[in-house]
């Protein structure tokens, strides 16, 4: 196993795999509860939301997945980066999730899938490689609202 985490309340644990799945299990009995298969590469890192509703794994494949903590069912892919994905994480409210990769890049993706794809292509195509790069450096959580403004394929 890659790496392991506790769900917030203490009863389960997700790990990350090299077989390219994230398993679920009871922190107690220590049996699993379910199998995450859905990345094509070894998953690096798997955690919980804070509320404990979601799983997201990073993968060697370029992805992260969000997964539905209870049922296992896959509800978004975060994609973007050039290389594997290290790992991801929340933020402290859950609206948020940071990835890390080895195309030397962290990305910032929206969790509420109402938003989510018309965001996500604000803002990773609207802006140039080297515009987003800018944003990442300078100002990094001002990215989000100022690539929200502009409209999909503008340069």
């Amino acid at each position: 196993r890659y790496s392991a985490a506790y769900s917030p309340d203490g009863t389960r644990i997700v790990t990350a795999s090299e077989d390219g799945t994230a398993l679920v299990w009871e922190a107690e009995s220590g049996e699993r509860v379910m199998t995450l298969d859905g990345h094509s590469g070894a998953v690096w890192s798997a955690v919980y939301s804070p509320d404990g509703t979601r799983i997201v794994t990073a993968s060697e494949d370029e992805t992260a997945l969000v997964w539905e903590a209870e049922s296992g069912e896959r509800v978004m892919t975060l994609d973007g980066h050039s290389g594997a994905v290290w790992s991801a994480g929340y933020s402290p409210d859950g609206t948020r999730i940071v990835t890390a990769s080895v195309d030397g890049t962290a990305r910032q993706y929206l969790t509420d899938e109402a938003m989510f794809e018309e965001a996500r292509c604000r803002i990773w195509r609207g802006f140039t490689d080297d515009e987003i790069a800018r944003y990442e450096l300078e100002e990094p959580f001002a990215m989000t609202e100022v690539l929200l403004e502009r409209e999909c394929g503008e340069k």
